[in-house]
């Protein structure tokens, strides 16, 4: 999320905040990176999500989409929402 207009966001709940650290070092994963978790970014700031510093700073911004209700799983939504956030 982006402020706009002078608007500050307020920060995620814990939740959301360990599934996008847990899915931006599986993406780091598995692109191959050599980065590691350097902090979580500041959305009032414009920065992404998830902070990463290796041979130079990576930034991950992590959404979802659905482009069809179809193709939407709820199961594998659940099962990988659960163990991102350790349940």
């Amino acid at each position: 999320m982006r402020p706009t207009g002078g608007k500050r966001f307020e920060m995620p709940d814990q939740n959301q905040i360990k599934h996008e650290k847990y899915t931006a070092e599986k993406i780091v994963e598995l692109c191959g990176e050599v980065a590691h978790f350097d902090r979580f970014g500041d959305p009032n700031q414009n920065e992404p999500d998830i902070i990463f510093t290796g041979s130079h700073i990576l930034g991950i911004e992590v959404t979802t989409a659905y482009y069809r209700v179809r193709d939407f799983d709820l199961a594998a939504h659940l099962l990988n929402w659960d163990k991102s956030v350790g349940n």
